[in-house]
């Protein structure tokens, strides 16, 4: 997501932009469903398949964001060749994107002014890895891969909470930590991203060869999931029919991301890269896709003001006055009383408006950041 500057690469960028469109459908879920506050959309005795799947499509996100930018770091790294430069560019930018995670991020996510729980996601955890890689990456590429494989397949196994595992830290009798990317994990999956940068160099390998991998990574999932018990911690089962037990089959453990969940959404991600870099879509859905994906942390940032903004404005419309809001641990202002929210149609109906709202913003900042390259929001933003 935060991608370093660089020439950039078109089909990098689009596949980027592709699952932040994707991510903001999980944020609006977030914030307007029904039975966003009451209910887990993967649970199957309570989820219908349409509420799983507009969860579970998500999940491919952050690990691209994270595995884009590990490919971005060795991408940066073949240009400059100045490993001095590129250490104080990663310290600078992993510190910056882990202050505003816990200022500006947190406020968009709770609208909370007492920061009562402080929230480390998918921006904290590619701010740490960029600090870890600003001293692992002069190290063999192909040794930074196999040692983010070796980290995430025993990370299971590894209970460092906050480090290797989700945690839920009292700070006081009224705020609260949540780590919800545990760093290990998620800087593992930057090592693969790492690793594999030398094959996202221009004209290093086809489209073909992208599809192939994904395939192949997507089978040894499906094999490792259905005859063994490694590589999740959550065991599938035959369910009531066959739609529930194929969804039990893919549920797989986001928090922190399993060796299982790492294979299946990279494979996805590789077989995606693959069409988009055969450019065989049109060419207005692939500058759209680019314009989002070549400005990442605005979209991010803005993306939670302006659905979060909708929501409190939507409750209002609907009849809420600002005291029976409830901004406190994940209540998002949503009214204490319950039920409250909308259906999932309201949901894709929110989310397709504001991708469509977010556009031109994004091609405002992008040109300004195309004319004035180094001024501090074109460097930082």
């Amino acid at each position: 997501m935060a991608a370093l500057s660089l020439k950039r690469i078109h089909s990098i960028d689009q596949l980027r932009g592709l699952v932040m469109i994707i991510m903001a459908l999980d944020h609006t879920r977030d914030l307007f469903h029904e039975g966003s506050l009451t209910e887990d959309p993967l649970n199957l005795d309570t989820t219908t398949p349409l509420l799983f799947f507009t969860r579970w499509i998500t999940h491919l996100c952050a690990p691209t964001f994270v595995f884009l930018s590990g490919v971005s770091i060795y991408l940066q790294q073949d240009k400059i060749q100045n490993a001095a430069a590129l250490q104080s560019k990663l310290l600078k930018r992993g510190c910056w994107l882990v202050l505003l995670e816990l200022t500006v991020v947190n406020f968009g996510i709770w609208f909370n002014v007492h920061f009562n729980s402080i929230l480390f996601q998918v921006i904290g955890a590619i701010g740490t890895g960029f600090i870890a890689m600003a001293f692992l990456q002069q190290i063999a590429p192909r040794l930074l891969m196999l040692t983010g494989l070796l980290l995430i397949t025993v990370n299971q196994f590894i209970n460092v909470p906050a480090l290797s595992t989700l945690v839920v830290q009292q700070l006081g009798p009224a705020h609260t930590l949540i780590v919800a990317y545990p760093p290990l994990p998620w800087l593992a999956i930057m090592l693969i991203g790492f690793g594999m940068g030398p094959y996202f160099k221009q004209g290093t390998k086809n489209a073909a060869w992208f599809a192939r991998l994904g395939l192949i990574l997507l089978a040894g999932g499906i094999l490792l999931r259905a005859f063994s018990g490694f590589g999740d911690p959550n065991g599938w089962a035959i369910q009531k029919n066959n739609i529930l037990t194929g969804l039990s089959f893919i549920r797989v453990e986001k928090y922190p991301p399993s060796l299982l969940f790492t294979i299946f959404m990279l494979g996805m991600a590789l077989l995606l890269y693959a069409i988009l870099k055969k450019q065989t879509l049109p060419q207005p859905i692939n500058n759209l896709l680019e314009v989002y994906g070549s400005v990442p942390l605005f979209y991010y940032i803005i993306h939670w003001y302006l659905i979060h903004g909708a929501l409190i404005i939507t409750l209002f419309i609907d009849g809420y006055t600002l005291d029976q809001l409830n901004f406190g641990g994940f209540g998002f202002g949503r009214p204490l009383q319950q039920p409250n929210g909308y259906s999932l149609g309201v949901v894709y109906l929110v989310w397709i408006c504001a991708v469509l709202i977010l556009y031109p913003a994004c091609v405002r900042y992008r040109q300004f950041k195309q004319n004035n390259p180094d001024s501090f929001l074109a460097k930082y933003l």
